[in-house]
């Protein structure tokens, strides 16, 4: 028997930026459609991550996560009302004297969460570090005012 009906999706599946595409260097923050409960208060970031290779990362995690997140018949523990996840990258140049001992990508990404942790009382739904994130030196490399301000961008 033929399959007559077949269904297309009304948005895209996935949109790619030149500019995004570009960059090499950057942390991504998985944002859904619906804020998700952080104690008292809420926010749409579900997942922050980083990558080192470009973009190709950035649509395995959001597949990965995806999965994980929406609420469908065979994974009943998804967020009730999450249909979308958007992906933001952040990008930055890196000196060329880079004098840490991390990648800068691990530092950023490292602020972002501990950012996150502060202003949520704990890390993004989705990413496995847990309670671990405590400030070191990320502060020193990356402004906290620039970060903060990107984390509170999805309420």
């Amino acid at each position: 028997m033929a399959i007559n009906k077949l269904h297309k999706s009304k948005h895209p599946a996935l949109i790619v930026h030149r500019n995004t595409a570009a960059a090499q260097c950057a942390v991504y923050i998985l944002v859904a459609d619906k804020a998700v409960p952080y104690g008292k208060s809420g926010s749409r970031i579900v997942y922050i991550g980083r990558t080192d290779r470009g973009m190709t990362r950035v649509h395995e995690s959001a597949a990965e996560k995806s999965t994980q997140l929406f609420k469908t018949a065979t994974n009943p523990g998804g967020i009730h009302g999450v249909t979308q996840l958007s992906a933001y990258a952040v990008s930055f140049s890196v000196p060329q004297v880079w004098s840490a001992p991390w990648t800068p990508s691990v530092l950023l990404e490292r602020a972002f969460l501990i950012a996150f942790k502060s202003h949520f009382g704990k890390p993004p739904i989705a990413n496995d570090q847990r309670n671990a994130m405590v400030a070191s030196v990320e502060y020193s490399y990356f402004n906290r005012a620039a970060i903060d301000k990107q984390v509170q961008r999805f309420p």
